[in-house]
């Protein structure tokens, strides 16, 4: 079964996204991962091996702050871009409902002219004459 509710999309949307931002991450030039030891990196007796590990995972850092970075400018903007949306809707609407009050209006007198015209057509006495159409 396939939930189809707003809360299970914004879920999916939100995991599809830290999926997608974790292999943006791994894969963006400059990430080196951090090292993999069976001690930890305080017991390293090598001085040159730490200092390599310290400079990878300083890069490493540096890397996941930029995509944190453009990650949090990208959520700026799309915060932005909502909003502008959201108004856009608000203004339409108001434009369609402006618009429909205004033919509505316009129809009603249209309407109002065109049942006077009826009643003035009506209330004139039948004339009939001799000739043609040009009074002869």
């Amino acid at each position: 079964m396939i939930a189809t509710g707003r809360i299970p999309i914004l879920i999916a949307l939100g995991v599809t996204g830290m999926l997608y931002g974790t292999h943006y991450i791994l894969k963006a030039p400059g990430y080196i991962a951090p090292p993999r030891h069976t001690s930890s990196v305080t017991e390293s007796s090598d001085p040159l091996q730490l200092r390599e590990d310290i400079v990878a995972t300083s890069k490493s850092l540096t890397v996941i702050n930029a995509a944190s970075l453009t990650l949090k400018r990208l959520l700026d903007e799309n915060h932005t871009l909502r909003n502008e949306v959201t108004t856009l809707i608000a203004s339409n609407h108001h434009n369609v409902s402006t618009l429909e009050q205004l033919y509505g209006t316009r129809l009603s007198q249209y309407q109002a002219a065109l049942s006077r015209a009826d009643a003035q057509l009506a209330a004139r006495p039948a004339t009939s004459y001799g000739g043609d159409d040009n009074g002869n």
